[in-house]
């Protein structure tokens, strides 16, 4: 499905900064699920607290980018 069929498939009068935080919007599940999976150690908190905070940092600089970009096209 194209842009355009998703587009239509969410409604024409959803807001940009929503679509934008809907592609980034789980990443606390999957991190938990990610977590859970490897089986993270008390030894090994520490460095999954900074991989978990990249993640988000990077998710955050997605969000804000796509926003930027939404609001650039003239809507």
């Amino acid at each position: 499905m194209g842009r355009q069929g998703m587009m239509q498939g969410m409604g024409q009068k959803q807001s940009d900064a929503s679509i934008c935080t809907m592609m980034t919007g789980h990443i606390e599940g999957h991190l938990a699920f990610l977590k859970a999976e490897i089986e993270i150690t008390p030894e090994q908190e520490s460095l999954w607290n900074d991989y978990a905070n990249a993640v988000r940092g990077n998710a955050q600089a997605l969000s804000s980018r796509c926003v930027s970009m939404m609001s650039q096209r003239g809507n």
